[in-house]
């Protein structure tokens, strides 16, 4: 007599905690965008919608494919590091599937995971070495994006009259920069000094395990110097999607400054206040383009455009995903079905 299948373990229940910063969070996002909408007014934004050139989202979902390329290819030039070289196609098809995965997890973090776990189960990659390849992406990226910040925020106070807040932004973004590096020349001795525990004990670890990211691809200069380079790409294909956008919906704001605001926009969704790209990101477009003379409803618009694009072109990366898991499985019923014929 077998016995009874014992039922599915459940999930932990999030904490108290977690679901009062999730409400808290979901409470902000509407509000800001609720506040927006009535500052802009509805007839302004009517007005820029109708506007609109549909022909554009052919070159955005072109560029949106560029970018995912590009940071696929970055990916693969860091696991080279640890002897780990993968198609580029098993590469791409496991980014864009933790992407979409990672979408539906309230934090880039999420994302992150995702993908590093996408990998380890499509590959014999192990899962160490691939949460450690997207560790040191990501960490690449914040690099790449606080020197970009740093020149972006002094060559605009060139241009705008809020001085002080820029020059906030590019000292905050050097500062980040030297952290690092004293962070990483004098690890060993801090480590000591600064031993994970008490309250403290979650923030140090990561910030450690960062530094050791880092730690790993030390003897591959030449490597991390073209990851970093290749970074700056995708900014630029960043800001060629904003300045697409711009286009198609007939805004006549400069490339030039697109590509100054872009670094300070990338540095923002790391702040946890955003559900979806929607959120902190609207006000910081409309923030910035204000300061040189773009309209609230343009940008607002350019804003919810770049996140609903976004947000398409993953859900074609889960549309992939699950129509090759469908013909995989359709294969497997069929194998198993197939009569057997005896061989004489």
């Amino acid at each position: 007599m077998q016995d009874a299948p014992s039922p599915p373990a459940t999930a932990p229940r999030p904490s108290w905690k977690k679901r009062g910063f999730s409400l808290l969070k979901l409470t902000f996002v509407v509000g800001l965008l609720a506040f927006l909408i009535q500052k802009i007014e509805l007839d302004n934004l009517r007005d820029v919608v109708q506007h609109i050139e549909p022909q554009f989202f052919v070159w955005i979902f072109l560029l949106w494919g560029l970018e995912a390329s590009v940071r696929t290819y970055n990916w693969g030039l860091l696991l080279r590091c640890k002897e780990i070289k993968l198609p580029f196609p098993k590469l791409f098809y496991a980014y864009i599937t933790g992407s979409f995965f990672g979408y539906f997890v309230p934090s880039s973090f999420g994302t992150d995971v995702s993908r590093f776990i996408a990998l380890s189960r499509q590959t014999p990659v192990r899962m160490a070495d691939a949460a450690l390849s997207v560790l040191a992406l990501n960490l690449v990226s914040l690099l790449s994006l606080a020197c970009t910040l740093c020149i972006s925020a002094l060559v605009l106070t060139r241009f705008l009259d809020q001085t002080l807040l820029l020059l906030f932004l590019s000292l905050a973004a050097g500062g980040g920069l030297v952290v690092f590096a004293l962070l990483v020349r004098f690890r060993e001795t801090l480590r000591r000094a600064f031993p994970p525990q008490g309250k403290l004990e979650k923030p140090i670890t990561k910030i450690w395990s960062l530094i050791d990211a880092f730690r790993v691809f030390e003897n591959h200069p030449a490597l991390l110097l073209k990851v970093f380079g290749i970074s700056l790409l995708i900014q630029i294909i960043a800001a060629m999607i904003v300045y697409t956008l711009a286009a198609a919906i007939q805004s006549d704001v400069q490339l030039l400054f697109i590509f100054l605001f872009m670094p300070v926009i990338a540095i923002s969704r790391l702040i946890p206040l955003s559900i979806a790209n929607l959120g902190a990101e609207q006000g910081i477009f409309v923030f910035l383009f204000s300061f040189v003379g773009v309209s609230e409803a343009e940008s607002f618009t350019i804003s919810l455009l770049l996140s609903t694009s976004a947000m398409i072109f993953i859900l074609f990366g889960g549309l992939v995903h699950f129509f090759i898991e469908l013909i995989r499985s359709s294969r497997n019923r069929s194998s198993r079905t197939r009569p057997y014929v005896r061989k004489y």
